[in-house]
């Protein structure tokens, strides 16, 4: 049976028609061309190239059209995303292709696509290895021209589901001079929005076990395990280290300093494992009576440029004793 025979017609009191786009019922064989009006009570309002208006029951819709009719009465943090910030890019995009010369980058090998330009932490986008500056030029089959069309298509989306993204990422090589670009393919995960804000506030460094101990020469230091969570490499983290004696009185440094002794570790940690870790070993001059510390990270840089801080974050701290 045919779509058209399955829909009549609908007087439309309000509303205004979105982009034309196919519509395919629920058996993928029968479809229209129309833009979305209105989807409310289980119809779907559709308004037709000639300008005609037809409503349809919604659950006779493929899944992906459903998804599409519902979006503006689906909750935002319910709503799928990658963690991607784009920018629409076309050959005569002046201001980006200026961007790529001053950086002493070739022009792209592609004609359109979407300009990354931040990843958000912690997103399925960052764990598929997305960096600022990759060009995404083709999803699954489908070449992709603007943010208007990635943003069409993600109305049709099931969180969750994995996408082939198809990507132009600059490489190290250089041809007169120039850097040039190579093309990269891996499947991404759509998350909703919420999952993606929380996993935003988790710190990208894990700290698993802390002692502390004294050298040879009774300068106490502790011990860390750090697990690094992320999927890129911890370039350098901060912390704030308090220190404890046997009374558990809080200890200034060198008796009359402050009571925080401000970290920085600058060594590069790379992804681990689940049972991985590195230890960092932190020692505490001014601290001579320290039987126990408390470790809190404040910041955390990873090797794709993202940061973390711990406002509105889940805080990462440890506290750990003499062994």
């Amino acid at each position: 049976m045919r779509l058209a025979l399955m829909i009549w017609l609908a007087v439309l009191n309000a509303g205004i028609a979105g982009e034309v786009r196919t519509w395919l019922d629920a058996s993928g064989s029968h479809s229209v061309d129309a833009s979305l009006v209105k989807c409310t009570e289980g119809l779907v309002t559709l308004q037709k190239k000639d300008g005609k208006t037809i409503s349809v029951p919604l659950s006779s819709l493929r899944e992906s059209d459903r998804r599409y009719a519902q979006w503006d009465a689906t909750p935002e943090e319910e709503r799928p995303t990658f963690g991607l910030s784009l920018k629409t890019y076309s050959e005569n995009s002046t201001e980006i292709t200026n961007l790529f010369d001053n950086l002493g980058i070739e022009e792209p090998p592609t004609k359109s696509g979407l300009l990354v330009e931040s990843v958000s932490l912690g997103s399925p986008a960052q764990a598929g290895g997305f960096h600022a500056l990759d060009i995404i030029y083709r999803i699954e089959r489908n070449p992709v021209a603007t943010v208007a069309e990635f943003n069409e298509w993600l109305k049709t989306l099931a969180p969750r589901n994995g996408y082939m993204f198809h990507v132009l990422r600059v490489s190290d090589r250089k041809v007169r001079g120039k850097q040039t670009w190579n093309r990269i393919s891996g499947k991404i995960e759509a998350w909703t929005v919420k999952d993606v804000e929380s996993a935003a506030r988790i710190c990208p460094i894990e700290l698993r076990a802390a002692i502390v101990e004294k050298d040879s020469i009774g300068t106490p230091f502790a011990v860390l395990a750090v697990h690094n969570r992320s999927s890129h490499a911890v370039e350098a983290f901060k912390a704030n280290v308090r220190c404890f004696d046997k009374f558990d009185t809080a200890l200034r440094e060198y008796g009359s300093g402050d009571f925080v002794e401000p970290l920085i570790f600058q060594e590069r940690i790379l992804p681990h494992k689940d049972k991985d870790h590195t230890l960092v070993r932190i020692r505490l001059r001014g601290f001579k009576t320290a039987t126990r510390v408390e470790v809190e990270i404040t910041r955390v840089k990873l090797s794709d440029a993202s940061e973390w801080v711990p406002e509105g974050a889940v805080e990462e701290s440890i506290s750990a004793e003499r062994n």
